[in-house]
């Protein structure tokens, strides 16, 4: 793969530091039939090429994939290390990325997936024992750890000034040397995801992962047997007391 390929594929979708994934909703339609299919496959080729992928998308399907992977992990490349940007804020929802071209020995391979206390977390692996990388997470304060094929966990950080979540090089020293270069003033663990975003997302509403016509239901059940039991405590206290007519047997002769 042609590091200066890949290093000018790195704006695909940026506006602002916003990415394809949340101002393409286009991008993002469900096709119908197969004009659909052709019409979206072919605006995802169009927008690939405008962004500066051109050389990435003549290299075949392999290289439209890597434009896409680069695009919606807001990835870049720079010349000696490898830079994840995407808002700590936007990840309530699990995203994978396999099979990223980096070195000449391996891919990269990053998940990014929401634990059960609603924190987001990152796993980096690479696809070969023999490669070398390191990887750190935003702000790098800590050790890099060597990447394997079985993932390597980080948390997700906010820093202050804002800088990638997640660094790799294949250089060890010069990653040391990288923390030195951010000048972040302040690093922190990104905070929890509310429930009703993380419902909002997996499931479309903020109701969890069960039906709306569930909690319709649900609701009118509830609500017929609060009327039922009021209407017997109403019995006991004698409000619905009802009179039984007598009737006088006419006396016959």
């Amino acid at each position: 793969m042609d590091a200066q390929a890949q290093d000018r594929c790195h704006r695909i979708g940026q506006t602002k530091d916003v990415h394809i994934y949340r101002i393409g909703p286009r991008l993002w339609r469900s096709p119908g039939d197969d004009l659909a299919v052709s019409q979206l496959s072919n605006l995802w080729r169009s927008t690939l090429l405008k962004r500066g992928c051109l050389t990435l998308m003549r290299s075949g399907v392999n290289g439209i994939l890597q434009s896409m992977l680069l695009s919606i992990g807001g990835i870049r490349f720079h010349n000696h290390h490898l830079e994840m940007h995407l808002d700590p804020k936007e990840l309530y929802r699990d995203m994978f990325f396999r099979s990223i071209h980096f070195g000449k020995q391996y891919l990269l391979n990053i998940s990014i997936t929401v634990e059960h206390d609603n924190r987001a977390v990152i796993d980096v692996s690479i696809d070969n024992e023999n490669g070398q990388a390191y990887a750190c997470d935003g702000g790098c304060l800590d050790t890099p750890p060597k990447l394997s094929t079985k993932p390597v966990r980080f948390p997700v950080k906010m820093t202050s000034p804002s800088t990638a979540i997640l660094y790799v090089t294949e250089d060890f020293k010069y990653m040391t040397e990288l923390k030195d270069t951010l000048h972040v003033k302040k690093v922190e663990i990104a905070p929890p995801y509310s429930h009703d975003v993380l419902a909002l997302h997996r499931h479309g509403h903020k109701l969890g992962g069960l039906p709306i016509i569930f909690w319709i239901i649900l609701a009118f059940l509830i609500i017929i047997f609060h009327l039922f039991l009021l209407k017997i405590v109403l019995n006991e206290m004698g409000f619905f007391k009802h009179t039984t007519p007598s009737y006088t047997r006419a006396r016959v002769l």
